[in-house]
């Protein structure tokens, strides 16, 4: 499947994925970490665990694409009650000022609805609301209460052993909205989520190569119960590696790896090793 060789790297099988846990992946401008957030939508989708994505990067339009190469079907797993997307791209700035890279999809996204979502706006004004906002959502998410999705429908859950994720993509939107302290907030409110609700593990993204975000990331790497640090080659550019990802604070830390994404897949091998 998938992401097989991370997850053996990892020493995880697709039946214990990780519960009641804060995970941080960094990644930088060369190196883009976003297929580690994949390989948990994966993971928990294909176990019938709970998803919900909080897009502040992409449309859904690209996230249903994209899982549609790895064989998910996200409109399917909206009305079997596993599956909720957040849209907050409509952020009330305009990315054309970065030339427009992270708008993701162009013309095609514009009005693509293939299931009811949810939209989350970053109040530029009061962006400490906002990110209370945000935490109502992920706690809510957390018991159970998917946002936008109604209980019932297909959903036959009373499984305790029902488990979710939040992913989050990326609070680097809302760090450039507001300030280390409140992302450093933020960072600490879903940690205590993930504590209360131990069936649940929140996954978030951020990027983490400028100079000044040096304090910041150590203390997100503090906070977070498992640190993917995806980064490029220190060697520089390679045609059969693509980057390298480190974990820590997993029981079988994961040394430094080699990766590369090909397909529909990410293969990841130890440096010197290229399979």
């Amino acid at each position: 499947s998938m992401f097989t060789s991370l997850n053996s790297a990892l020493n995880w099988t697709e039946a214990t994925v990780p519960s009641g846990k804060l995970i941080f992946v960094q990644d930088c401008l060369q190196s883009d970490g976003s297929f580690i957030l994949l390989h948990f939508l994966s993971l928990y989708l294909k176990q019938g665990h709970k998803v919900t994505l909080v897009g502040f990067e992409q449309s859904l339009f690209h996230y249903v694409n994209i899982t549609r190469k790895l064989g998910l079907n996200l409109a399917q797993s909206f009305k079997e009650t596993k599956f909720a997307f957040v849209n907050a791209l409509s952020v009330p700035y305009s990315w054309s000022e970065f030339g427009g890279e992270h708008g993701g999809d162009g013309g095609g996204a514009e009005g693509f609805q293939p299931f009811p979502t949810t939209t989350f706006t970053i109040q530029d004004k009061d962006v400490e609301a906002s990110a209370k906002k945000l935490v109502t959502m992920v706690k809510n998410a957390a018991m159970g209460v998917l946002p936008g999705v109604r209980k019932g429908g297909l959903d036959t859950d009373t499984d305790a052993e029902q488990r979710s994720v939040i992913i989050i993509d990326s609070l680097s939107i809302m760090h450039m909205a507001s300030n280390d302290g409140l992302i450093r907030d933020l960072a600490h409110y879903l940690k205590v989520i993930t504590h209360t609700h131990t069936n649940c593990s929140i996954v978030f993204l951020m990027h983490g190569d400028a100079e000044d975000d040096k304090c910041l990331m150590a203390a997100l790497h503090h906070m977070s119960d498992i640190v993917f640090s995806v980064s490029s080659l220190e060697s520089g550019h390679s045609v059969d590696v693509h980057g390298q990802v480190k974990v820590t604070g997993v029981s079988h830390c994961m040394p430094l790896m080699h990766y590369k994404i090909v397909d529909n897949n990410v293969l990841v091998f130890a440096p010197g090793t290229k399979t």
